[in-house]
């Protein structure tokens, strides 16, 4: 399966961890005026701009082959939460065969996380999921740590 997520800075550890599960991803290029163009372009007028970048990037992953999307809920303040039910419609109308996969947390409905992430686990056992997440969330603290280094 051909995935792709939305650019949040270095995405290296999250490309690692699909492609151990066994999934070709599509990375998502770092936002452009193009990106910003298209995501205002196909958003709702006074929805705000962070919503419109994650739609333009979703447009550039689709256009690029991606037939998944990964992206994390949230709930709160803002309207974060309805972004994949609303990103999946705009995306489906201009006619792009993809489907938004959006994690909120585990705490909320278990069932529901599980069953998403037994799509995206592509027949991996979960103990080796869980193995490659661990992984993962190492390389990224560890990413994270060098750029502040970097930066300070």
């Amino acid at each position: 399966m051909k995935i792709s997520f939305p650019y949040m800075g270095c995405v290296t550890g999250y490309k690692k961890l699909l492609e151990l599960l066994g999934h070709e991803v599509v990375m998502p290029y770092k936002p452009t005026q193009n990106t910003i163009d298209l995501g205002v372009k196909y958003s709702p007028e006074f929805i705000c701009f962070p919503f419109k970048v994650m739609l333009g990037t979703y447009i550039e992953a689709a256009q690029r082959g991606a037939e998944v999307i990964i992206s994390s809920g949230g709930h709160g303040p803002c309207r974060a939460g309805l972004y994949g039910e609303v990103h999946q419609r705009i995306l489906k109308s201009l006619g792009y065969d993809v489907e938004v996969i959006i994690f909120d947390s585990l705490f909320k409905s278990f069932g529901e996380f599980y069953r998403k992430l037994d799509m995206v686990r592509n027949g991996v056992p979960l103990r080796k999921v869980l193995k490659y997440v661990h992984f993962c969330y190492k390389m990224i603290c560890q990413m994270d740590e060098i750029e502040k280094r970097l930066s300070g």
